[in-house]
C-alpha cells in the first residue's frame, strides 16, 4: 500500500500490484495424455485478492473491469512419468492467452530420460478486460504412457501465481 499526498495534507491510499493470486494443484492430475498440451487444473487458492481465478470449472484467470494492464505471470508445472522409471523425454509449460500459446518453457531429456521434473514459465503480459490466462503442460515419455502433473496442497508442487504491475 502506498500513501500519496495532494500537497494540501490530504492522503490517498493506493494499492499497487493488485489483483494478485497464488493457486496450486492440491493433488496429482493423472491421466494426462502423453505428448499432448493439457490444461493444468489448479484448484487450491492460497489467495486471490480480486476473485479473478476460477478454480473449479474452467481453471483460468479472467481480467475484470477496471483491472487491465501489464501482469507478471508465472507458473511451475511438476511433470512426472507414470511408469515410475526414467521415461520422460521432454517437458513443456505454456502460458496461454485467450486460448492460444503466448509463451512456453521447454526441457529436453531425449539423450538421458528422467522420471520427473519441474518446469517454470514466466512472462510480463499486457492484458485487457475480458482477456483470460490458462496454464498448460506437456510431458513426452519414451513408452508413450500417460504422464501426470504432481500436486500436493502442503508441498505446492505445481503452482500458478501473478499480479498486476502498478496501479
Amino acid at each position: 500500500t502506498i500513501l500519496t499526498s495532494d500537497g494540501s495534507g490530504n492522503l490517498t491510499t493506493q494499492k499497487t500490484n493488485f489483483p494478485a493470486w497464488f493457486i496450486n494443484l492440491s493433488a496429482d492430475q493423472t491421466g494426462v495424455t502423453d505428448n499432448v498440451a493439457t490444461k493444468v487444473q489448479f484448484n487450491s487458492e492460497e489467495f486471490d485478492t480480486d476473485s479473478i481465478y476460477d478454480n473449479s470449472t474452467n481453471y483460468r484467470l479472467t481480467i475484470p473491469s477496471g483491472k487491465a494492464g501489464k501482469y507478471q505471470i508465472e507458473a511451475n508445472v511438476f511433470v512426472a512419468s507414470n511408469s515410475g522409471v526414467s521415461t520422460l523425454n521432454r517437458a513443456i509449460a505454456y502460458i496461454y492467452k485467450n486460448g492460444s500459446t503466448f509463451c512456453s518453457s521447454f526441457l529436453d531429456f531425449r539423450n538421458n530420460p528422467i522420471q520427473k521434473t519441474n518446469i517454470v514459465v514466466s512472462a510480463v503480459i499486457d492484458l485487457a478486460v475480458g482477456d483470460y490466462i490458462e496454464i498448460f503442460g506437456m510431458g513426452d515419455s519414451t513408452d508413450s504412457a500417460n504422464v501426470s502433473f504432481k500436486g500436493d496442497s502442503s508441498a505446492r508442487e505445481s503452482w500458478f501465481q501473478g499480479y498486476r504491475i502498478g496501479t
